[in-house]
């Protein structure tokens, strides 16, 4: 694809194949949250008339190719060939955005591979997670719904039964079904028991180790709980690494109350999980 061709492509069609919805529309501009970075009131500005984007937060702005840069963290002829459909079979089509179900039938897997996608490593960057660490136990999926051919891509990280729990900066989801996530440890006889895996991503960075002594569950989904709770009677300690919000306050009051175990969540008090408070660190 020429730079030419390239400049024709709408802005608004891209967003779009990324699966990030309009946030409202002001005459000729578009208003969506960053695709950039992550954020809870939308600040890029899309001009449908001039086709150039302008993120407010940052400060940055350009056209289809700069974005297409910015995103993906490439050189000019990289970011043609993303374009072109030339890299990791990610082919540009202007359709209506895919959203992850937990239902195995929605999506077909086309490729699961060692994590190196710039645009995923610039995620796990911005929550701080050591890149190394995330590649030891998460890996990148590429995927598209049935009767649709624009492939998405996402982290990826492997429950008990097979499926992926998976991830990037515009959405989390699921895809062949929700299950917990067991990681054998060196038989120390106890177990961490954390809520997601970002929360156990984001332990071991702090810690600064991909070491794992102890036997670690991931729940997934606060909804299984009352799936591990016969496991957890068999270890002599239980270490729980539950989020600080409601949800995670009552799961966490349940399982100490009917099996025990020690409270971890004190490390990362005043932040809403341990992500939240490595990033702020």
């Amino acid at each position: 694809m020429t730079i030419l061709q390239a400049k024709q492509i709408s802005i608004i069609s891209y967003l779009e194949t990324l699966g990030i919805d309009l946030v409202k529309q002001s005459n000729q501009d578009y208003w969506y949250k960053s695709p950039l970075h992550l954020e809870k009131t939308a600040s890029f500005k899309v001009d449908i008339n001039k086709n150039l984007w302008y993120d407010h937060a940052q400060g940055v702005g350009g056209g289809i190719i700069d974005l297409v840069m910015a995103i993906n963290s490439c050189d000019v002829s990289y970011g043609l060939k993303i374009l072109g459909g030339n890299v990791n079979s990610i082919s540009f089509s202007p359709v209506e955005p895919t959203i992850i179900k937990d239902k195995k039938d929605n999506f077909i897997i086309v490729e699961v591979k060692e994590l190196s996608n710039p645009m995923l490593l610039k995620y796990i960057n911005s929550r701080k997670i050591n890149i190394n660490i995330a590649r030891k136990f998460c890996s990148e999926i590429y995927f598209r719904k049935r009767n649709n051919n624009n492939n998405l891509f996402s982290i990826c990280f492997k429950n008990d039964k097979g499926g992926y729990e998976t991830r990037n900066s515009l959405y989390k989801g699921n895809i062949g079904g929700k299950a917990i996530t067991t990681i054998q440890g060196k038989g120390s006889g106890k177990v961490a028991v954390f809520e997601g895996f970002m929360d156990f991503l984001s332990m071991l960075t702090k810690f600064n180790t991909d070491v794992v002594t102890d036997d670690i569950i991931i729940l997934n989904s606060l909804s299984l709980i009352s799936k591990v709770k016969d496991t957890l009677m068999d270890y002599d300690e239980v270490k729980y690494f539950l989020d600080n919000d409601k949800s995670g306050v009552n799961a966490k009051c349940d399982l100490m109350t009917t099996i025990g175990g020690v409270d971890y969540s004190y490390l990362y008090k005043g932040f809403k999980d341990a992500n939240e408070w490595l990033v702020s660190s």
